[in-house]
C-alpha cells in the first residue's frame, strides 16, 4: 500500500499572541542591547555635536503712509516669496561668504538648510530664523536676508506703479501735442474766417443789429427789434455749434476705450464724454425743432438764406474746432492729475515691507533636546529590533521544517 507524506502544518497558522510574546522574551537581551546602543549613540551625537545658535529677524507688511488707508497689510503671503526667492538666497550667500569652502552652499541648499520662514498667524508679521554654529554669523545672515528681501519687495512693488506712470506720461505728452495743434488750428481759423464781416452783412440784410451768434464760444443776446427773423441767426449759430460739438465728442468716443488701461476700471473721461453727448443730442433736437418753427413763421429770401447758410457752415467749423480744443485741454488736465497721482504712488509703494526687529547674536545656544532625542532613538530602534527578531525567528522555524 502506498503511503502518503503529509506536510507539516504552517508554523504560524495556529499561533497566538502568547507565542509571539514568548519569542520576543527569548530575544529580550538582543532587543534591549540594540535599544540601549541606539539611545547611547543619540545622546553622544547630541552632546558631542556643535552648539547651534539661532537668530531671528521680524518683518512687517504695511501700506505706505502716502496711500489710501495707511492700514497694515493682512495678507503677508504676498511678501513671503520675496524672502524665500532664489535671488535673495544667492545675494545673501555671496555677501556672507557661504558660497565658499567649508560651506559651499547653493541657493536651494540655503533655503532648505539655513533659514526658516514663518508667518505670525493673525498679524502682518513674518519671521525669518537662521541657525548657525557661530552666533554672530547667524545674526549677520539673518540681517542680510532681511535687507535683500526688503530691497526685492521695494523693487517688485514699485514696478507696476512705475509702469503705469510711464504709460500715463506717454499719453500726457500726446495730449499736450494735441492741445497745441487744436489751439493753433482754432486761432488760425478765426483769423481766416472773417466771421464778424459776415455777421454784419446779415445785420444789414435783416435790418438792424442782430443777435450775435457767439462770443468766446458763448451766445450773447441783445435787443431783437425784428422779432423771430433776427432770432433765426442766433438759432442757426447755436445749432451749428451744437452739431460741431456732438461730432467732435462722438469722434473722440470712437477712439477711446471704456476701460482705463492704467487702472483697469471705467474711464472717467469716457463716461463724462458719453453723458455730454447724450445731453447735446437732446438739446440739438430741441433747437432744430425751433428752427423749423421759425422758418415756417418768418420766411426769408434766397440771398439772406445763402448768407445764413454760409454763416452756419463757418459757425459749424468754428464750433467744431472750439470743442476740439476744449476737449484736448480737458483730457490733458485729466492726464496731468493722473500722472501726479502715479508719481505719488511710485513713492508710496517703495516701503511696504519693513524690518521691525533686526537680528542680534544669541547669548546662548539652542537646547540639545537630549530627552527627546533619546526617546525617539529608543522608539525607532526598539521597533526595528523587534521586527527583525520576529522575522528571523519565522525564517529559522520554516527552515527547520523543510
Amino acid at each position: 500500500m502506498e503511503t502518503r507524506h503529509t506536510p507539516p502544518a504552517d508554523a504560524g497558522s495556529a499561533e497566538t499572541l502568547s507565542d509571539y510574546l514568548a519569542r520576543v522574551w527569548r530575544y529580550r537581551v538582543l532587543i534591549g542591547a540594540v535599544t540601549v546602543i541606539a539611545v547611547g549613540v543619540a545622546l553622544a551625537t547630541s552632546l558631542l555635536g556643535p552648539a547651534i545658535y539661532e537668530s531671528t529677524v521680524t518683518f512687517a507688511a504695511t501700506q505706505s503712509k502716502i496711500g489710501d488707508s495707511g492700514q497694515p497689510v493682512a495678507n503677508t503671503a504676498a511678501f513671503r516669496p520675496m524672502v524665500e526667492s532664489l535671488t535673495t538666497a544667492a545675494a545673501v550667500i555671496r555677501e556672507t561668504g557661504l558660497d565658499k569652502p567649508p560651506y559651499s552652499l547653493r541657493p536651494s541648499d540655503f533655503l532648505e538648510q539655513v533659514i526658516t520662514v514663518a508667518e505670525v498667524r493673525g498679524t502682518n508679521l513674518i519671521t525669518v530664523k537662521v541657525d548657525h554654529t557661530d552666533p554672530t554669523m547667524a545674526a549677520t545672515i539673518a540681517n542680510s536676508v532681511a535687507n535683500h528681501a526688503v530691497l526685492t519687495a521695494r523693487t517688485v512693488s514699485s514696478t507696476e506703479a512705475t509702469h503705469a506712470r510711464d504709460m500715463i506720461k506717454e499719453q500726457l505728452d500726446g495730449a499736450l501735442a494735441r492741445l497745441d495743434v487744436a489751439d493753433a488750428r482754432l486761432r488760425q481759423y478765426r483769423q481766416e474766417a472773417r466771421i464778424e464781416a459776415l455777421r454784419k452783412e446779415i445785420e444789414s440784410r435783416l435790418g438792424g443789429p442782430q443777435l450775435p451768434v457767439f462770443s468766446q464760444g458763448q451766445p450773447v443776446f441783445v435787443q431783437d427789434p425784428a422779432g423771430g427773423r433776427l432770432g433765426l441767426a442766433a438759432l442757426l449759430a447755436e445749432i451749428a455749434s451744437e452739431k460741431a460739438k456732438l461730432t467732435t465728442i462722438e469722434r473722440e468716443l470712437a477712439g477711446r476705450s471704456r476701460v482705463d488701461p492704467t487702472t483697469k476700471s471705467a474711464d472717467a473721461v469716457y463716461q463724462n464724454l458719453d453723458a455730454t453727448a447724450a445731453a447735446t443730442r437732446s438739446h440739438l433736437a430741441s433747437l432744430e425743432q425751433q428752427r423749423t418753427q421759425l422758418l415756417g413763421a418768418h420766411p426769408i429770401d434766397a440771398g439772406t438764406a445763402a448768407v445764413l447758410n454760409q454763416l452756419y457752415e463757418i459757425e459749424t467749423e468754428l464750433g467744431r474746432r472750439q470743442v476740439e480744443r476744449n476737449l484736448a485741454e480737458k483730457i490733458y488736465i485729466d492726464l496731468s492729475q493722473k500722472f501726479q497721482e502715479a508719481r505719488l504712488q511710485v513713492i508710496g509703494r517703495s516701503a511696504e515691507f519693513v524690518i521691525i526687529d533686526p537680528a542680534v547674536p544669541a547669548d546662548r545656544p539652542l537646547s540639545r533636546h537630549l530627552a527627546r532625542n533619546a526617546v525617539v532613538a529608543a522608539a525607532i530602534w526598539f521597533s526595528f529590533a523587534l521586527a527583525a527578531v520576529l522575522m528571523w525567528d519565522v525564517f529559522q522555524r520554516r527552515r527547520a521544517t523543510l
